[in-house]
């Protein structure tokens, strides 16, 4: 899976449409969990390994494992945790307001 990530691990910092980036989500225990953010901007999330709890909000948890996406809109407060013993890894695109 690696290999993969390598593929996508550079980030497109200035798309035009969006960003787009494969981030590894360590396992539980390496890295604590985000502080919420929002901002302008829709956000994508499909997962390609491992297990990863999206909260949005504070109030929706999201568990995504490998094959699941998400979608939400960036203005909903937002934070990520992986919650297993394994490392996860994403692919992760962030657009702007407008397409």
């Amino acid at each position: 899976m690696r290999e993969l990530a390598g593929l996508f691990s550079h980030r497109l910092e200035h798309a035009p449409i969006g960003v787009a980036d494969v981030h590894d989500a360590d396992s539980a225990g390496e890295v604590e969990e985000h502080v919420s953010s929002s901002h302008q901007g829709e956000e994508f999330i499909h997962m390609l390994a491992g297990t990863l709890e999206i909260w949005l909000d504070e109030l929706e948890c999201h568990t995504l494992q490998q094959g699941d996406s998400l979608w939400f809109e960036s203005t909903v407060g937002h934070r990520w945790f992986n919650p297993s013993s394994e490392e996860a890894v994403l692919l992760w695109i962030n657009t702007p307001p407008a397409f």
